[in-house]
């Protein structure tokens, strides 16, 4: 009799430690995977106000009646450096309209950043120009006390 007892206490002092093992185990993954699965989300958001601001360009760049047709077609040279902000309204409603799943989220520098690389002419058309334009978007988190997630 004293032997079950000695057997059953034994096993449930066992599956007890285990189980506490377990709890932290789970407990530590949980923390240093949130920062990662976080910063993902951000750079989602980034990545998506990005493709908005290359829509929002795509259709402006020949609109007459748009600021940045204005930027592009008042330079007086082709090398000249050009760097203006790109608003992305969509972008800035869908982080209102899920507060929830993304509260604390924030679009950096007010908006996507707009550069112009390199811009030409072609070689008769003084009017038309090519070139190349990079647009890049910040996105943090500043929810929580930890660091601040930036992407």
């Amino acid at each position: 009799m004293g032997v079950v007892v000695i057997l059953i206490v034994s096993l449930l002092g066992g599956l007890t430690v285990m189980g506490l093992q377990n709890y932290f185990f789970v407990e530590r993954i949980t923390l240093d995977v949130r920062p990662t699965i976080r910063g993902d989300t951000a750079l989602y958001l980034a990545q998506s106000a990005v493709d908005e601001a290359a829509n929002s360009l795509a259709q402006e760049i020949n609109d007459p009646s748009s600021s940045v047709f204005d930027v592009f077609r008042s330079m007086e040279y082709a090398d000249t450096e050009i760097v203006f902000d790109m608003p992305v309204p969509y972008f800035d409603t869908f982080l209102e309209k899920y507060p929830d799943d993304y509260k604390g989220y924030e679009l950096l520098n007010g908006g996507v950043q707009a550069k112009v690389i390199h811009q030409r002419f072609f070689n008769d058309l003084a009017y038309e120009r090519y070139g190349t334009i990079q647009l890049s978007a910040e996105v943090a988190l500043t929810r929580g006390f930890g660091k601040k997630i930036k992407r």
